[in-house]
């Protein structure tokens, strides 16, 4: 079965000249102006290269629910939103300024541009999964083999970096609340958008269930000496809000400290840490250095089996009984510390009964040979839980 004429003429018009092609066609066939976004509602037609430092006029709100449409119209506007492609390869086509009662002959002429704008954004997908199997390679080659090329840091900036000599710093971003779905995939590629705007130079990765990002160490203006922690406040701050307005979600974030790409691994780790241990307190929408940890930062810049030594000496009794019954004694304290010692909001938390608790807090004084009611025992034990905690959640412990 052959291509209607004018899905062949688009397509090669397409592949010569590129989507301002067919846009033009659109243009001129409907006398409307037209937008192409790929899914993330980045905006590919027009050029929205310009001067303007605001990122969000790159990219367009889809309306809520579209991606199960493949048709939809905007009353309040007169916007019509034609969906094409699939998943990672959706596009849309937006008609402005369009009367309801014209959506049944603009459809048709949409229909005549579907082939050419499904395969220029199939292109850009392939291009794309290329990339993120490189950065993954390279994150894995960097922070679990512990080895990397620093050719292959270049390639993924678009200016000359010093690699070689300068340190860096490693931050981990996480996604804590969002009002829908979002993908970590869009929020990097938004990133890589808003560092071109801002000209800030970071590189951002999208690494397993992290936006990952190296930062290279800041100089002061004055004296050109080296910082040896991020300032407190830094572009980076200025992206963490303009991501969560424009997406509606909560990002929080872990910073490592800086060092020379050979022992980057460290920073890495140290994010890692930093993101993990006020969570595990219970914060959210946090930026935490890993130098800001206070106790913690000592305790995990020690030698890792020292660190799981510590906990073991501390706690091993606990999880020694707790592996040969049913007494839960580790958690039991856990929620006890967290509670402030408060023993009915402890028992209400674990649904057990109060004196069910006193059981348990005199076995683990006991085994612990502790004081709970000592300051200096209480905060040894509560260190001690959160480190273990940390490991736990890092997999350090398996």
């Amino acid at each position: 079965m052959s291509l209607p004429p004018t899905n062949v003429y688009l397509l090669e018009g397409m592949m010569e000249r590129g989507l301002p092609f067919v846009a033009a066609y659109l243009k001129k066939k409907l006398n409307r102006p037209v937008i192409i976004t790929d899914n993330t509602g980045y905006i590919h037609y027009p050029s929205t290269e310009s001067t303007d430092a605001s990122v969000d006029n790159l990219f367009i709100t889809l309306p809520p629910g579209i991606n199960e449409e493949e048709y939809y119209y905007q009353e309040e506007d007169g916007s019509l939103f034609c969906q094409l492609g699939h998943k990672n390869t959706r596009a849309f086509v937006i008609i402005k300024n369009l009367p309801k009662d014209m959506i049944s002959k603009t459809i048709p002429v949409i229909s005549e541009a579907r082939l050419a704008i499904n395969n220029y954004f199939f292109s850009l997908y392939i291009i794309r999964s290329e990339k993120e199997k490189f950065e993954k390679k390279f994150a894995e080659d960097l922070f679990i083999k512990n080895s990397v090329n620093i050719r292959n840091i270049i390639k993924m900036c678009e200016r000359a970096l010093d690699i070689n000599k300068n340190p860096y710093f490693v931050l981990l971003a996480q996604i804590d609340e969002a009002e829908t779905e979002i993908d970590l995939g869009t929020i990097r590629f938004y990133t890589v958008e808003y560092a071109k705007k801002h000209n800030v130079e970071f590189i951002p990765i999208y690494w397993d269930h992290y936006l990952m990002f190296f930062i290279p160490a800041l100089y002061r203006e004055d004296t050109l000496e080296m910082y040896p922690d991020l300032p407190k406040s830094t572009k980076f701050d200025n992206w963490k809000k303009a991501v969560e307005n424009k997406f509606n979600i909560v990002i929080s974030a872990g910073l490592g400290q800086m060092y020379t790409i050979k022992d980057l691994h460290k920073s890495y780790i140290e994010a890692r840490i930093a993101l993990v241990l006020p969570g595990l307190m219970g914060k959210k929408g946090f930026i935490q250095r890993f130098s800001d940890l206070g106790i913690f930062s000592f305790i995990f810049s020690q030698d890792e089996e020292n660190v799981k030594k510590y906990c073991q000496k501390t706690l091993g009794p606990l999880v020694e009984h707790d592996e040969k019954t049913t007494d839960e004694l580790l958690p039991t304290l856990r929620k006890f510390l967290d509670s402030g010692l408060n023993w009915k909001v402890t028992a209400d938390s674990m649904f057990i009964h109060v004196n069910t608790l006193r059981y348990r807090v005199a076995k683990i004084e006991q085994l612990l040979d502790a004081d709970l009611s000592s300051m200096n025992d209480r905060v040894n034990l509560y260190t001690a839980i959160k480190v273990w905690d940390t490991l736990t959640v890092l997999g350090f412990l398996n």
